[in-house]
């Protein structure tokens, strides 16, 4: 994430600010779904957002994890764009953090930037 995260900053210029505490594994499966949403909200960011700055944090401890990545970017109407066809990006990150047994946010609006929120159990109950 660390390397995904200076990448983004050298390519696009942006600030970048990350918060990344997650002392306990969870199960590969779990981790390679919050890797892929983190990987598809960057894509994001690079292609729609124009943010000058991108935040991240990865919080977890023995119950869950937490994923939040904010930027400051030009947002979108979440509702309008889930009713077009081509939301291909945002469906994939909540099918993902679904299977993976966790629940998925995303907050947005015109002119206000974009937050992904994902939370996950380490252990599905």
């Amino acid at each position: 994430m660390q390397e995904e995260l200076r990448d983004l900053g050298q390519e696009t210029g942006c600030r970048i600010a990350e918060s990344l505490f997650y002392p306990v594994r969870t199960s590969r499966d779990r981790e390679t779904a919050l890797y892929r949403i983190f990987h598809e909200a960057l894509i994001n960011v690079r292609r729609h957002a124009q943010a000058t700055e991108v935040r991240v944090a990865l919080q977890g401890d023995h119950a869950a994890v937490r994923l939040e990545v904010a930027d400051n970017g030009t947002g979108f109407d979440v509702l309008q764009a889930l009713g077009r066809k081509r939301v291909g990006g945002l469906m994939t990150m909540q099918r993902r953090a679904a299977l993976a047994g966790g629940c998925y946010f995303i907050e947005s609006a015109p002119g206000q930037g974009t937050t992904v929120k994902v939370d996950m159990p380490l252990a599905v109950h």
